[in-house]
């Protein structure tokens, strides 16, 4: 029953996601109307001198013309300006002769259905494109990789619009993408563009009206505090709670009226009490 089917992670508290359900109010973003987010995108260009495994973001790039950032923008045709005119190219390209990887950082957790996925010819050159491929994604940068696709793209090479096209898979929540070459045409591989998409309504960024929190779990989003503090009847510190009768969780819970059943009955209390005549501190972890 989330609105747009998506979820949110509170930061600094992973352990919980939360998702907003409609109020009466239309849903509309803070910023005005553009709810999208910026996607981080870093590979090895054709250029670099790193080896692999690649597994981190490199600042060893030498050559920034076909930088995988390109791969964000879709264009209708592939362009190079060539040295003479800035070197600058709108697409990807991947180093020669090799299988290379390039990852994308969506920016917040997709509900992707799909891919869509432009090959490289390498403009007027027309030698090289990705032919086979597979792509990977992960919820955060320390979870494993989980394989969602393996297919291959078309040779557009000599064809100077290449066609979008679209990879449907079982629908994945994710953040992180891993596009994998696995095999090339001619001297290497390449993306002119490259988005995971969803049939479903993408998360927008912020919110604003009349919606009401609740958590993915069931509408409860309430952590256990974690309270602790000497008692009536101790005699040093937390470890060595001597009562637990008038215990400091007992803070913790809004009773009307205090409760103290007495030692007959079992000698159950509501409150805290702190160690006679003397001050003492209560520590409450959220």
């Amino acid at each position: 029953n989330c609105l747009t089917n998506c979820a949110y992670q509170e930061t600094g508290n992973p352990r919980q996601l939360f998702c907003f359900s409609a109020g009466d109010l239309e849903v509309e973003c803070v910023s005005g109307g553009n709810c999208g987010y910026n996607p981080v995108v870093f590979a090895e260009n054709i250029g670099d001198f790193i080896v692999p495994p690649l597994n981190i973001i490199t600042n060893n790039v030498t050559d920034i013309t076909f930088q995988a950032h390109n791969v964000v923008t879709d264009q209708q045709m592939e362009n190079y300006t060539g040295a003479q005119a800035g070197d600058q190219a709108s697409y990807w390209l991947a180093p020669e002769d090799r299988n290379s990887i390039l990852f994308y950082d969506i920016g917040y957790f997709m509900n992707i259905t799909s891919f869509s996925i432009k090959n490289t010819h390498n403009a007027g050159f027309n030698d090289r494109g990705t032919k086979d491929f597979n792509i990977s994604v992960r919820n955060t940068q320390t979870d494993p990789w989980i394989s969602v696709l393996n297919n291959s793209l078309q040779d557009v090479r000599g064809n100077p619009e290449a066609p979008l096209e679209e990879y449907p898979i079982s629908p994945h929540t994710a953040r992180y993408v891993m596009f994998k070459i696995a095999s090339f045409f001619g001297s290497g591989g390449g993306l002119q563009f490259f988005k995971p998409t969803s049939s479903l309504p993408s998360c927008p960024q912020k919110i604003a009206g009349d919606l009401e929190a609740e958590c993915v779990s069931g509408g409860n989003c309430g952590y256990n505090p974690v309270v602790f503090a000497e008692n009536i009847g101790d005699f040093i510190t937390r470890e060595h709670v001597t009562d637990i009768t008038f215990q400091a969780h007992n803070v913790v819970t809004d009773q009307q009226m205090e409760n103290y059943t007495g030692a007959q009955a079992g000698d159950q209390a509501s409150y805290w009490l702190a160690p006679e005549d003397r001050n003492s501190i209560l520590f409450y972890d959220i």
